[in-house]
């Protein structure tokens, strides 16, 4: 039996419940950045126009369809016989170019400064008021300012995710939730969030990681720093994709399946169509299933994780999509728009 879907109103505190058992992560893909940066396909369409920018728009549209976007990035890699940190300064300008364009001047610097470091404790009032004055006048209804302000909310109420698990390459949500909380809490002004960018990274026990699983990139044209962007862990290439998955170990699935097998995650922006991602989940609800048969409890569905997102406009099409996630444990939570996100999230939490 698959569980149906919910909605903002039916999901009050499905997440809250569940706390006093464990507790909750939050999970992002490119969906939760936009449209402040691009989806990954676009990504991909604008690194094959950097490789010829007469490359014809009809053959890049077959390209797309007939391959997947991992192995266009490593045909591009491969073509253009680039190292990892010329991949990742590419990869990084075109990131950040609609950004850039966007805002530009003053606003850009600032920016980099709190991208390259939005330590709490160090951030000052004014950045951060700037930042968030900047991001609310230029992307008023983006889904990462909801993000922070709910996860600010969160955290004043003493639920704060245990973690936050990113597969994006760049810091937005970070440093907005930061920016937040600085200037729109009541918590303590000190360093709340440690950035974990590879096993080795430093994590205080009373403090909520914030795990880049996919790398984080550098600044355009800034050096790649150990302590803030990690070009070994990206995974854009078809090449890093296989590693990851073909690994018996990696940080990243250790990152993931102790969340998974803790917590329950809330998963925003994200395709589900990531293979790595379904595996790790089917590992872990295959065992919760196992494991609860063998204690004595026979169940028809059982579902621990949320995936947020829109619903395709037909019925039919929505439960198929329910269908798709129930083997891994994960239930459907339906918006009307994505205006819904930071309120829905906190209905789940019963905020």
């Amino acid at each position: 039996m698959v569980k149906q879907g919910l909605d903002q109103t039916t999901c009050r505190a499905c997440v809250r419940t569940t706390i006093t058992g464990g507790g909750w992560a939050l999970c992002i893909g490119a969906g939760a950045s936009r449209p402040i940066f691009p989806f990954w396909s676009v990504l991909v369409e604008r690194l094959l126009r950097w490789t010829n920018l007469k490359f014809p728009a009809v053959q890049i549209a077959r390209l797309l369809k007939e391959c997947t976007l991992e192995s266009l990035v490593q045909a591009t890699v491969t073509r253009n016989n680039l190292n990892a940190y010329q991949a990742g300064q590419v990869l990084s300008k075109l990131l950040y170019d609609d950004l850039k364009g966007k805002i530009g001047g003053t606003d850009w610097l600032l920016v980099k400064k709190l991208f390259k470091d939005s330590s709490l404790g160090r951030m000052r009032d004014q950045d951060a008021t700037d930042m968030l004055g900047l991001m609310l006048s230029n992307y008023p209804q983006a889904t990462s300012l909801q993000l922070a302000e709910s996860l600010t909310r969160a955290i004043e109420a003493d639920i704060a995710p245990t973690s936050i698990i990113s597969f994006n390459a760049e810091p937005l949500l970070l440093a907005l939730t930061n920016s937040y909380l600085r200037v729109n809490s009541t918590v303590p002004k000190h360093k709340l969030i440690d950035v974990s960018l590879r096993g080795i990274s430093y994590k205080h026990r009373q403090r909520i990681p914030f795990h880049f699983c996919h790398g984080l990139l550098s600044l355009p044209g800034e050096k790649a720093r150990k302590d803030a962007s990690s070009l070994d862990k990206l995974v854009f290439s078809e090449t890093e994709y296989l590693n990851l998955a073909g690994s018996s170990f990696s940080w990243q699935s250790a990152i993931f399946l102790e969340a998974a097998m803790h917590n329950t995650i809330v998963f925003v922006g994200l395709s589900f169509s990531d293979p790595n991602l379904r595996r790790w989940l089917g590992f872990v609800q295959s065992n919760r299933v196992a494991e609860l048969n063998r204690i004595g409890r026979k169940i028809e569905a059982s579902t621990r994780h949320y995936w947020i997102r829109r619903p395709p406009t037909s019925l039919n099409e929505r439960r198929w999509i329910e269908a798709s996630v129930a083997h891994l444990g994960v239930r459907l939570v339906w918006l009307r728009d994505w205006t819904e996100t930071g309120s829905t999230l906190r209905s789940m939490l019963d905020l």
